[in-house]
């Protein structure tokens, strides 16, 4: 069931950012890739090595979204905290989260997992201290992938 029209309208791949990633249509930091599924940069990061994992098929939400093509986003996001645990970002923790639906803060209708990296602050490892520096994007990659 639809919330809005907005939602109808993304639910397309030919208004889906994400697809035109996949297509190469827009550019974007890829971290990895499997068959199935393709990692890249947050465009609008809350921490640095803020990373979307999601499906190369567009399907709409968590639900809507194949068991085999949900393993592949989880493989894939497993070896992407590997490379940024490995990384000199100095990752202490993460937060994964997937919004279903307007009502929850989903803006991108194509199934994706947030792996958002935590840092040691001096207010801890809540969901809301984003008190790090943001770094450009071409430094965070370069950090993550050798």
């Amino acid at each position: 069931m639809f919330t809005n029209s907005l939602e109808k309208i993304n639910m397309t791949t030919t208004n889906c950012v994400f697809c035109k990633i996949i297509n190469n249509e827009i550019q974007a930091h890829v971290v990895a890739q499997n068959d199935l599924a393709i990692a890249f940069l947050d465009a609008f990061p809350v921490s640095n090595g803020h990373t979307l994992v999601i499906p190369k098929k567009h399907h709409q939400d968590f639900s809507h979204t194949p068991k085999e093509e949900m393993h592949a986003v989880t493989d894939l996001a497993q070896e992407v905290v590997k490379l940024l645990d490995r990384s000199d970002l100095n990752v202490h923790g993460y937060n994964y989260l997937s919004n279903q639906a307007s009502i929850a803060g989903q803006e991108v209708f194509h199934f994706h997992l947030h792996i958002i990296p935590k840092y040691a602050t001096k207010e801890g490892f809540g969901f809301k201290t984003n008190k790090v520096n943001i770094l450009d994007l071409e430094e965070v990659i370069k950090l993550i992938r050798p």
